[in-house]
């Protein structure tokens, strides 16, 4: 394959500068268009580098552009660029940024002074403009009061309309020390969820709080602060406020008092062999053994909550009785389709001729239906909604 000879550095300058154009994406979009001739490279600064003669696009393009540091070499010095920015009447941060952008602003003059200069005063130095009045933050948060702004949105749209002098349109960034919040600035008193939570006691203040308020339980503390006035500094929700901290509310409130979810229970399979050996036949039976000591308190009152997902079934397999509840029976119950031809034998065979012979006969021979998966109560199980989501599952 022969290898590409390309024009030497100084011939493919003038050629690319003959083209006038500004700047490397100019050159880009010509290169692209199928103009440029083939001894001379798209990337030329790749290709003349290596050979040493590479300076920058503003060379090989004749722009006149310079690199940063024949830029920054000829920058006036601050007192001189002040002294020609405001020949041009600039008094406005805004109005400098433009005249830059439209590309009025000469190459002496930095684009962004405020980084350049080493003795950079301020903006109002630099534009020549007279010094604004600072206020204190107490005389800012006092004439904020004045407004009776109810939100942050109001006061910044009152600045946009010039109807606020002398005060940033964002307060909290020159009173940074002294800022507690737009709630306080305004004087309304609502706070964000971030300086609520600058203003929150600690953990130990709010729960010696809350206890002294005589409050047992996670229900009287609401019913509490619905009926008085709660302080700000004290939180609705202490496991979210305190999450860190948190460990119960029966700790916090001084009880002793732990809910289920945070006990520490047998393990489901130990506890339902040592509830069976009871010989309980309900749960109305369960409650009285347990409410008299006679099942261990590691064992749960509502054990169909504290074991749901952990092996819980129902009732009568937790007591060791066989019987199925009916949301469980009703589960395995065959769909009207399949059910059909089994209860059509089954009506020929035993003289079932209405719903009142129906009953009695289910009534009498509960284990065979249980058997066949077919329910007692018919009507309510095969109703023209149950039927056609039956067949709509088949």
């Amino acid at each position: 394959m022969k290898k590409q000879t390309w024009r030497n550095f100084k011939e493919a300058q003038e050629f690319a500068r003959s083209l006038k154009l500004k700047n490397p994406g100019e050159w880009n979009v010509f290169s692209k268009s199928g103009k440029r001739p083939n001894d001379i490279p798209a990337g030329p600064a790749d290709t003349y580098k290596k050979q040493g003669k590479w300076v920058g696009w503003s060379d090989f393009l004749g722009t006149g552009n310079l690199t940063s540091k024949q830029l920054r070499e000829q920058y006036y010095s601050y007192d001189d660029a002040k002294k020609y920015v405001q020949k041009q009447g600039i008094k406005t941060v805004p109005k400098f940024n433009e005249w830059s952008s439209q590309g009025k602003r000469p190459i002496f003059i930095p684009a962004n002074p405020q980084k350049f200069y080493k003795d950079w005063i301020d903006w109002d130095d630099f534009l020549g403009r007279d010094k604004k009045i600072i206020l204190s933050f107490e005389d800012a948060r006092e004439f904020a009061h004045s407004l009776n702004l109810q939100f942050n949105s109001d006061w910044i749209k009152l600045h946009k309309e010039g109807k606020i002098p002398n005060i940033s349109r964002y307060p909290n960034e020159p009173y940074k020390k002294e800022w507690k919040g737009w709630g306080d600035f305004l004087g309304t008193g609502n706070l964000s969820s971030s300086d609520k939570r600058k203003q929150m006691k600690s953990y130990e203040e709010c729960k010696n709080f809350v206890r002294s308020l005589g409050i047992k339980t996670e229900n009287q503390w609401r019913d509490w602060c619905t009926n008085n006035q709660r302080p700000v500094d004290i939180p609705y929700s202490f496991e979210r406020s305190y999450h860190e901290e948190w460990t119960t509310m029966g700790d916090f409130l001084g009880t002793g008092f732990v809910a289920d979810k945070y006990k520490k229970w047998m393990s489901f399979e130990k506890a339902r062999t040592i509830v069976q050996k009871l010989g309980l036949k309900n749960m109305d039976e369960y409650k009285k053994e347990r409410n008299l000591g006679k099942i261990p308190k590691d064992i749960p009152a509502n054990p169909n909550k504290v074991y749901q997902n952990r092996g819980w079934e129902s009732n009568g397999d937790w007591l060791g009785t066989g019987i199925i509840s009916n949301r469980k029976k009703s589960q395995s119950f065959l769909s009207a389709k399949e059910a059909k031809p089994i209860l059509q034998k089954l009506f020929k065979e035993n003289n079932i001729k209405n719903l009142s012979d129906w009953r009695k006969f289910s009534k009498t021979h509960g284990k065979l239906l249980d058997e066949l998966h077919i329910p007692s109560k018919l009507l309510r199980t095969y109703s023209l909604e149950n039927a056609k989501k039956g067949r709509k599952n088949e």
